[in-house]
């Protein structure tokens, strides 16, 4: 299955405590993304997402696409907010499928596309997770804020893993 999501268009999970992974449970964010013909991302257009507005900062997450390049991208709040805390190589916006994952394993955060690591970060005390819905294609706090940081495409086969980091190596 595929969800098509033009720009506005987003859907969300219900709130459940089973998205919490905290400072230390491994985990595995992946999703397949294929980008909509002519498609250009603005600013940190979002895939998948538990960002919501407001406190508390700890926990917020969000996997997207950057404006330079087409790159995919990991935000972690925890690790603020003005740079990635993982950044791709491949640009992901050339109409083809493409898979991304993010997996952190103790406290080694990855970021994969295609099967490929991109970029590697360890970090001892981010937190990641909260209660809150996961959204696609958006994140909760741009909404309220009014902001368009939507991507156009087809997102396929996302989930959240927690306790299991699927991907170590290339």
């Amino acid at each position: 299955w595929s969800f098509y999501f033009d720009s506005g268009e987003y859907m969300y999970t219900p709130s459940t405590s089973a998205f919490v992974c905290g400072t230390s449970t491994d985990f595995t964010i992946e999703l397949w993304y294929c980008s909509a013909p002519g498609y250009s991302p603005i600013q940190y257009d979002v895939l998948i997402s538990q960002w919501p507005s407001g406190s508390p900062n700890t926990g917020k997450w969000f996997v997207g696409i950057e404006d330079s390049g087409g790159a995919a991208t990991f935000y972690n709040r925890a690790f603020g907010f003005s740079t990635g805390l993982l950044n791709g190589t491949t640009d992901i916006t050339d109409g083809k499928w493409h898979h991304i994952a993010v997996t952190r394993t103790g406290s080694v955060f990855r970021l994969f596309v295609d099967g490929t690591q991109e970029d590697t970060a360890t970090r001892t005390s981010d937190s990641v997770g909260m209660t809150t819905p996961i959204y696609f294609n958006t994140y909760a706090a741009a909404l309220s804020a009014g902001n368009d940081n939507y991507g156009e495409g087809w997102i396929s086969n996302a989930r959240l893993i927690q306790g299991t980091s699927l991907y170590t190596t290339n």
